[in-house]
């Protein structure tokens, strides 16, 4: 997949030296997808006194290639590491890949800070080794005025890649991620903070300046809110809404949201000021299983909030988590009518304990088990992308889960396919094929039959009536195969 979202924390940093009177270079690697080759000789060749690096867990494995590499070619600079991989793993980072320092946390202060000479002891958030010893400082504090913060050094990015490639919207030719917050309110037991618990906000009038720079030096026309939970203050989106509806630039956008911080007349508004996409972390359609993550949401929530979405927007999305501990095929049967019910595109990921989780702690045992130390489980994560099988925390094997979760997923998208099908199917009923008259036990049996026979079909199941063309059901087919 192509890159969508540029490197802001990095790029709010090299601004903030640069307000500082220092000279700042960035070498975006996941908008250039450079190979190995590639990076070694495209380094610039410059006298850096400091080289900041920053990624999340699952650039692990990259980094354990790119640290040799600028260390070969920067000998006489710094080497620092940040981000919310390191904030959240900082001992098997010094351990394993030894930088000069390591910041946790919110950067831009630390990185000010040690770039201007600060002796180390006395710079909040920073990790380094005296000796054998690593020494942690004392956290720094968030930072409550988002609006401190200077604007991103666009200028250093090569933005093009990233506004060209076109994420969620299905009309604008030109796309662009946008941050309005930092943090998350929740505490669910499979996700880890590094912005900390509660929900910051930049000031409305602070976002909306800046994406009228990116309007006006990028062209763009649709805007991706990739906050964790941007619905989290009715106020302010309140606010957000009628400001963006007042400069009328024509603009769309999309956002996330949690089933239970918003409501329909907040949707309503929000579909006004040009919102056409919104996408929920459902996570799962079984309350036990809800439970159990610490979603503090419940079905019905999800339900709810779904169906008034779907009047408001064009696209409304969902994200579910698979093999948290104690799924079981009630679990899944619960997946499945949830997801029929609704009928959304969704995500299906494997659950992934990440470093600093509940999850992750709770089963800390097993992970040391299987990959003997945090270095082998992080490199492991690096592997493939978010999401995918890492490691197994319910009571199935290995390759029986992994089929329940095909399986599972199969299911769901042919009941989907199969409802679109038939909100279709009676205006293209045209008979081509001979017509039969069956009785089945199910869809998916009147379905199978159609294939076997080859033939449009009239479906008689629990007293209903079913109408089907040939080639709309194996089109269907087709689709639920395809990944």
């Amino acid at each position: 997949m192509p890159p969508y979202q540029h490197p802001m924390g990095l790029a709010i940093i090299a601004q903030v030296l640069i307000d500082a009177g220092h000279d700042v270079d960035i070498l975006d690697l996941n908008c250039l997808r450079y190979t190995e080759k590639e990076v070694i000789e495209n380094l610039p060749q410059k006298d850096y006194d400091f080289v900041g690096i920053s990624g999340l867990i699952t650039t692990y494995k990259y980094l354990n290639f790119l640290v040799p590499v600028i260390k070969g070619a920067y000998s006489q600079a710094k080497l620092v590491i940040g981000g919310g991989g390191f904030t959240s793993g900082y001992e098997t980072y010094m351990e394993n890949l030894r930088p000069d320092y390591g910041v946790i946390g919110e950067g831009e202060y630390t990185m000010l800070e040690l770039v201007e000479g600060k002796p180390p002891e006395d710079i909040l958030g920073l990790v380094y080794y005296v000796g054998n010893e690593l020494v942690v400082n004392p956290p720094r504090p968030l930072e409550k005025n988002l609006d401190s913060f200077p604007m991103m050094a666009f200028d250093k990015l090569d933005m093009e890649p990233y506004v060209d490639f076109v994420r969620h919207s299905d009309r604008a030719n030109r796309e662009v991620a946008m941050i309005a917050t930092r943090g998350c309110p929740m505490n669910c037991a499979f996700c880890y903070h590094v912005f900390g618990r509660g929900v910051r906000y930049r000031s409305v009038d602070n976002v909306l300046a800046e994406m009228e720079y990116l309007i006006d030096n990028y062209q763009v026309e649709s805007f991706l809110f990739g906050d964790e939970c941007f619905t989290a203050r009715r106020s302010w989106i309140e606010e957000f809404c009628h400001k963006l509806i007042d400069k009328n630039w024509g603009v769309e956008w999309s956002c996330f949201s949690r089933v239970d911080t918003i409501k329909e007349e907040t949707m309503e508004l929000m579909a006004k000021a040009g919102c056409y996409w919104m996408g929920f972390g459902y996570e799962s359609g079984s309350q036990k299983i809800l439970d159990e993550m610490n979603k503090r949401t419940t079905v019905e929530q999800a339900k709810k909030s779904t169906f008034a979405a779907k009047k408001h927007f064009r696209q409304v999305h969902g994200t579910f988590i698979f093999g948290m501990p104690g799924e079981d095929n009630e679990s899944i049967r619960e997946n499945i009518e949830f997801s029929k019910e609704i009928v959304c595109l969704n995500m299906y990921f494997f659950l992934a304990p990440y470093p600093g989780t509940k999850v992750f702690y709770d089963n800390l045992d097993k992970i040391l088990d299987k990959f003997g130390n945090l270095h082998n489980f992080f490199m492991a994560l690096g592997d493939k992308d978010a999401g995918h099988f890492v490691i197994n925390l319910t009571r199935w094997s290995d390759e029986v889960m992994i089929m329940k979760k095909s399986n599972m997923e199969r299911k769901i998208k042919f009941a989907i396919f199969f409802r679109t099908l038939m909100n279709n199917i009676p205006k293209k009923f045209i008979g081509k094929h001979e017509i039969k008259n069956v009785k089945a036990n199910t869809i998916d049996d009147a379905i199978i039959y159609a294939l076997n026979t080859d033939s449009d079909l009239i479906a008689y199941v629990d007293d209903k009536k079913y109408m089907f063309v040939i080639e709309d059901v194996r089109e269907l087919v087709r689709a639920c195969e395809c990944e």
